[in-house]
């Protein structure tokens, strides 16, 4: 029998285990993938809950972008609160404690909402943290108005979660 040097003529297969391993791979990465999914879904939410009127100091423990929302269902400190859906007329201020200048607040173009659990709301505005520490956040009514209830502001991060199926999203009419 003579060896050919034609390489067609001499196909080899490649042993079972190299095809299973390529399996493996693929299904570590997509496990890895889902349990890095599950984490951030649920742990996303705003984590900073704030009472207004009134003025509090939070602390932010990254720089970047924050985002406020207004939520119209809320509990903060076993206290239940149920506004009205729309929010008209609150002034809202933020900047570093120490420092007199106020953060440049931007406004949501395009708002989204959540509901979960026994939170719902939406996101307002958003702002720029240059670094981590200590924040003032004010919100108050002009020329002291009140509407005669409290409401609740919370501050979170903007996540990339906004539209998973985990939470029930939808485009927020505007305040």
């Amino acid at each position: 029998m003579e060896h050919s040097e034609n390489p067609l003529e001499t196909q080899t297969v490649p042993p079972r285990w190299h095809f299973m391993a390529g399996v493996l791979v693929v299904l570590a990465g997509a496990v890895a993938f889902g349990i890095s999914l599950w984490v951030e879904l649920a742990s996303y939410r705003p984590n900073i809950r704030l009472v207004v009127p009134g003025s509090h100091e939070i602390e932010l423990d990254e720089s970047g972008t924050w985002t406020v929302y207004y939520e119209y269902e809320s509990v903060v400190e076993d206290l239940v609160f149920s506004s009205n859906r729309t929010l008209a007329g609150l002034l809202v201020g933020i900047s570093r404690v120490g420092d007199a200048e106020h953060l440049e607040l931007t406004q949501v173009l395009e708002r989204e909402s959540y509901e979960k659990g026994e939170f719902a709301g939406g996101s307002i505005l958003t702002f720029e943290a240059p670094q981590p520490g200590m924040y003032r956040v004010t919100g108050a009514y002009p020329g002291n108005f009140q509407t005669g209830d409290s409401i609740v502001l919370a501050i979170g991060r903007p996540g990339l979660l906004a539209r998973c199926s985990a939470w029930s999203y939808s485009c927020w009419p505007a305040c």
